[in-house]
């Protein structure tokens, strides 16, 4: 008798363990999944940040490069006016160096 009390006993104990044990991989999957989601989740967001933020870089870079260019222009036009400038005044000593010679 009290070994089939103590089987008894032992195979309550066993069923609840069991089901124990299967609610805690349930809740372990469902933390797994719930990780995952988390994850991807972080990881979409970082790309689409990244993106954002390659995107701001070209934007600022081309801008850049356009202000850069614009100055060289400008720089090359004033070079230019000053070589005719310069230019111009040697021509204008040459003629004065034959008229006096």
């Amino acid at each position: 008798m009290e070994i089939l009390l103590i089987s008894v006993a032992f195979g309550a104990f066993s069923s609840k363990f069991e089901v124990f044990i299967e609610q805690a991989k349930a809740k372990a999957r469902v933390i797994e999944h719930e990780a995952e989601v988390a994850l991807k989740d972080a990881q979409l967001k970082a790309k689409f940040e990244c993106d954002r933020e390659f995107k701001n870089a070209r934007k600022e870079y081309e801008n850049m490069l356009f202000k850069i260019e614009k100055k060289e222009k400008e720089l090359n036009e004033h070079l230019e006016n000053e070589l005719r400038l310069i230019k111009a005044q040697k021509e204008e000593i040459s003629e004065n160096n034959r008229k006096i010679a």
